[in-house]
């Protein structure tokens, strides 16, 4: 169903594609490493403060686990940095640039570490939504059931709005863990809140023939 909401005139799900690659591409051409680096020092200090630090070292340790499973282990990683260091008379590093080139695989893997941080991070409130959609979803069924039997007429407006609210908000959920930035770990709660919000709305109003 998200897959055909389209936000803006355009379909969701390639807006997101195209807006993590571009996210990607920023970081890798223009993003400084030491920005990166206290980016990277600043956030743990955040969820240290804000949730605890039995959470940071459980985030840390599961994301470090990612990093090596899916980027170490795989020698992916170890790949990337063997295409400057190619040795013989086609040497990659002919001008200075294999050096440019590694710098900046650097800041790359690094905001690929800080991505998996953050997924991470947001899988401490998963176990909260469930809890949250039970009464939503009960909620909003009962709000739905009480306006058809008051003839009350749905809103197509409201419905529309909130069919891509929920596509924008999964998108600005997926998408935030990629920002080059110091993003507060208590986003994630929030954004999710909003998504909850925007459910209970669409079952709410949703129109009485379906």
């Amino acid at each position: 169903m998200l897959g055909k909401v389209e936000l803006f005139g355009i379909n969701w799900l390639r807006l997101l594609v195209c807006g993590l690659l571009t996210e990607l591409g920023v970081i890798f051409l223009a993003v400084p490493f030491t920005m990166l680096k206290d980016t990277y020092i600043r956030e743990r200090q955040l969820v240290a403060r804000s949730l605890g630090e039995k959470n940071l070292e459980q985030v840390e340790k599961k994301s470090s686990a990612w990093f090596r499973r899916y980027l170490v282990d795989t020698g992916i990683l170890e790949g990337s940095y063997a295409i400057c260091n190619r040795q013989g008379r086609d040497r990659f590093d002919d001008r200075g640039f294999s050096g440019w080139f590694a710098n900046r695989l650097d800041v790359f893997w690094m905001a690929v570490r800080q991505v998996f941080f953050r997924f991470q991070t947001v899988g401490i409130w998963l176990p909260c939504v469930p809890v949250m959609l039970l009464p939503v979803m009960g909620d909003s069924y009962c709000q739905r059931q009480i306006r058809k039997y008051r003839f009350t007429p749905a809103s197509p407006l409201i419905y529309g709005y909130t069919r891509k609210f929920i596509a924008f908000s999964l998108l600005v959920l997926t998408a935030t863990p990629f920002f080059p930035l110091t993003i507060p770990p208590l986003i994630f709660p929030v954004l999710l809140g909003l998504g909850g919000l925007a459910l209970w709305l669409e079952v709410a109003y949703t129109h009485k023939r379906v």
